[in-house]
This record gives C-alpha cells, sequence and structure tokens, in this order.
C-alpha cells in the first residue's frame, strides 16, 4: 500500500478529528484561497471587465491602476519588479480558476502582461 500524507483537523464542536484530504490537495486549497483574494487577481480582472475581456498592461500600469479601481481597496503596495514576478507565479491559477490566458510580451520600455479570457465553444 502506497504511503499517503493526510491533513487533519480537529472539529471541537462535535469533538472528531476530520480529515482534510492529502497534503497536496489541501495545499493546493489554500494556494486557491490566496489567489482568490489577492489584489493583483481582483484589479486585473476589474480592467478585463472593463475592456471586454482583455488588456495588455505593465505591472507598473497594474499598481496604478490599484489606486483607483474600488476607490482603493485593492491598492497594490508592491514594486512593479515584484507585481510582474507575483503575475509570473499566478499564470496558472489565472488560468484554472478564472479561465484566463496570461502571457508575457515586451513592449516598447517595459514588459508587458496580456491577460485574455479563454474562448468557449
Amino acid at each position: 500500500m502506497p504511503e499517503q500524507v493526510l491533513a487533519i483537523q480537529f472539529n471541537k464542536d462535535i469533538f472528531k478529528w476530520e480529515n482534510l484530504g492529502d497534503s497536496e490537495f489541501v495545499e493546493h486549497n489554500k494556494q486557491v484561497n490566496e489567489y482568490k483574494n489577492h489584489n493583483v487577481r481582483r484589479v486585473v480582472l476589474k480592467l478585463m471587465e472593463q475592456n471586454n475581456g482583455e488588456v495588455s498592461i505593465s505591472a507598473g500600469d497594474i499598481v496604478k491602476a490599484s489606486q483607483w479601481i474600488g476607490n482603493g481597496a485593492f491598492r497594490i503596495h508592491d514594486t512593479p519588479q515584484k507585481v510582474g514576478l507575483i503575475i509570473a507565479e499566478l499564470v496558472h491559477l489565472f488560468y484554472e480558476v478564472d479561465g484566463v490566458i496570461a502571457s508575457k510580451s515586451r513592449g516598447k520600455n517595459s514588459n508587458v502582461w496580456e491577460f485574455k479570457n479563454l474562448p468557449f465553444g
């Protein structure tokens, strides 16, 4: 029988241990939840919504847009370089969770990220 590492948690309400799934499943769910609450995601999705499902934008412009989207509620305090690294780490989650293709292209003076909704049909 293969070895499996499970994540468990004690439920104080019913005084029982509960199986949360294997450790990979739990870690993946944690990443998805963090992604869903990330201001970079929120800003990008709002910009896409305002631009018919796609947007080409630099990391610096995402930081600037975060100051006015949601009246600053989604403000990003990281540098554009850090935001670029964050987006690179989140590319697979943009696709998996939101059905958004995120790709990096070269603009004239800076790196530009292109975000597009997956075509349906």
